[in-house]
């Protein structure tokens, strides 16, 4: 969490932000499950971009592409609220298959 002391940061953790006293530990799993998901899909995202970069002639529309995706899965993530079962359980279907798309070269 950030203290008065440290810098406010925008890749701060979803998890560090919230009061855990009260979240069950379903709840918590599927947040932090959701979270997970999408960090995974940024992670296989930037790995498209670097390797694209590296290449005598970069796509720049692909690259255009995969970094707005990752913008969407930063909005995604900072949108996420525990106990919202649901919302949790649809954006991490969505980055599984996006992160099952990366793997298998179809992204």
């Amino acid at each position: 969490m950030v203290t008065a002391d440290e810098p406010e940061h925008a890749d701060d953790s979803v998890l560090d932000s919230i009061d855990r006293s009260d979240i069950g530990a379903e709840d918590g799993a599927a947040l932090e499950a959701a979270v997970d998901t999408i960090t995974h899909a940024i992670g296989l995202l930037n790995g498209l971009i670097a390797d694209e970069r590296a290449m005598a002639r970069p796509d720049a529309a692909a690259i255009a592409r995969w970094d707005e995706a990752i913008g969407a899965c930063v909005r995604d993530r900072k949108s996420l609220r525990v106990g919202d079962v649901t919302r949790l359980a649809q954006v991490r279907a969505h980055y599984e298959a996006l992160i099952g798309a990366v793997e298998d070269g179809r992204a």
